[in-house]
């Protein structure tokens, strides 16, 4: 909504920021020496919306095509209901304004609360100016630069940036907005665990609480939020399918584990922060030198896969979900000369094979698993092309006895 103010126009965001247009949730876990490691998932879509968010921000900060002559623009925030306005309203010059709105959405996006400052940009011919409330503002020969120094200076005055990307981005000397984005987004991927609003997905959650009793935990949610099924995969370690509904509220909301015994005391709290209701990004194929699990696409074992490496160097990337000690096989069926690995959720590369399978198809059974995530590669064998099918069962592996 645009409303007029006393420094000229206001521009008001209904919600917890004022340019997320992401459909994503942000999972951590609370309490305790918890950490992002114990939370993991076996859908990554997630990830890829956050990230694809942080694209078009990053698009919009660096979008400046200068006019003739030169120009100012001075975007005062409003830190207690989340507004802006422009104290140069007049004179504003809506190409740099544009820019400073899609870079302070950047900085939400990265986990930064809302400032009571003026963010400040100028330019004079070929430099450009950048400071926050008149504090450490430096002239630069490049946009570039100006952007990526207000980004440091905007993250490094948060007090609720998550640490790892307030110290990526002071480790980072350069002032290159890419190179600060880069460090950043690399940052906060790293320390938190996302999904997609609409997706469902198994959640595996450790803590020492959990399932201590030797029961299944109770986990509850609020609404929006569906469980479906919790299985206890051993002391400390649950699997938890969940979908997040697209009605789910925006904001944070928190799921709770409680033990089998009915007690009042939650054992571990997850807070889960679901925003806007963006569309996912398309998808596009993975190229094995710059995949991330990231690009994965969740199956289920036993349910066979249809997939296609329609580009030289392409393959497919898939994560399995595994419940419980056993050995998983892995076989693709096709004309396409394909070859498979097995990597650790941690990228260590399980088992490999190449035409163990019928005619130049590839078939692999891994050594005993633990429960966990793992990757499934399929990848043409000379950087050829064509369609497969991956085909995948588990059998589980029996306790030694005396």
């Amino acid at each position: 909504m645009r409303q007029a103010g006393r420094n000229g126009t206001t521009w008001r965001r209904r919600g917890l920021a004022l340019a997320l247009a992401a459909s994503v949730a942000v999972i951590a876990l609370r309490g305790g020496d918890a950490a992002a490691s114990d939370v993991a998932l076996s859908d990554n879509r997630g990830v890829r919306n956050y990230l694809a968010t942080v694209e078009r921000l990053a698009g919009d900060a660096r979008r400046y095509d200068a006019p003739l002559g030169d120009g100012r623009a001075e975007l005062a925030i409003d830190g207690r209901d989340s507004a802006f306005s422009f104290a140069n309203d007049g004179d504003r010059d809506d190409g740099l304004a544009g820019a400073g709105l899609g870079l302070y959405g950047l900085y939400q996006m990265l986990g930064g609360e809302p400032v009571d400052a003026t963010l400040y940009f100028r330019r004079e011919g070929e430099r450009y100016y950048v400071g926050l409330d008149r504090v450490g503002g430096r002239w630069f020969d490049s946009f570039e630069d100006a952007q990526g120094y207000m980004l440091k200076l905007l993250i490094g005055r948060s007090g609720q940036v998550p640490p790892a990307v307030r110290d990526a981005v002071a480790a980072t000397a350069s002032n290159s907005f890419a190179a600060l984005l880069g460090a950043a987004s690399t940052a906060i991927v790293a320390s938190r665990r996302f999904l997609a609003r609409g997706a469902t997905t198994t959640m595996l959650l450790s803590g020492a609480e959990i399932g201590a009793d030797g029961r299944t935990p109770t986990v509850l949610a609020p609404p929006g939020v569906e469980v479906l099924s919790v299985r206890l995969l051993g002391e400390g370690r649950i699997a938890v399918d969940v979908r997040i509904g697209d009605g789910a509220p925006e904001g944070p909301i928190t799921l709770r584990v409680f033990p089998a015994d009915h007690s009042f005391t939650a054992a571990a709290e997850y807070e889960v922060h679901v925003v806007g209701s963006g569309r996912p990004p398309v998808e596009k194929a993975a190229d094995p030198e710059t995949e991330t699990p990231a690009s994965a696409r969740s199956i289920a074992i036993g349910e066979p896969v249809r997939g296609e490496i329609a580009g030289a160097g392409q393959s497919g990337l898939y994560a399995v979900v595994v419940e419980q000690t056993g050995r998983l096989s892995l076989t693709t069926e096709g004309a396409t000369d394909v070859t498979l690995s097995l990597v650790s959720e941690g990228g260590e590369v399980l088992a490999r094979d190449d035409d163990g399978g019928a005619w130049y198809n590839a078939a692999l059974t891994s050594e005993p698993l633990q429960p966990g995530i793992y990757y499934v590669r399929v990848e043409h064998c000379c950087a050829g092309t064509g369609a497969f099918e991956l085909k995948s069962s588990f059998r589980l592996e029996e306790a030694a006895t005396n």
